[in-house]
């Protein structure tokens, strides 16, 4: 069969005509969903992770040369 051979199944409506009726959000679920990407969670997770290296690495400094300059006084 051709492609130019197929019909398809329902006549196409004028898009200028009626609008559709717009869809409506039904529910707002967080957390993993099995039929999709687990990408958004792993994106969460790296970007809470480097904040709080981002705010961690300041403060282990500060301690750090605070424990050497006690012990060269």
């Amino acid at each position: 069969m051709i492609a130019s051979d197929c019909q398809p199944l329902e006549p196409r409506r004028p898009i200028f005509g009626k609008r559709r009726p717009r869809g409506k959000i039904l529910a707002v679920r967080w957390g993993l969903n099995p039929n999709s990407s687990s990408l958004g969670v792993d994106i969460t997770f790296l970007l809470f992770g480097l904040s709080i290296i981002t705010l961690l690495t300041p403060v282990l400094g500060f301690f750090l040369r605070f424990y050497r300059q006690r012990t060269e006084s």
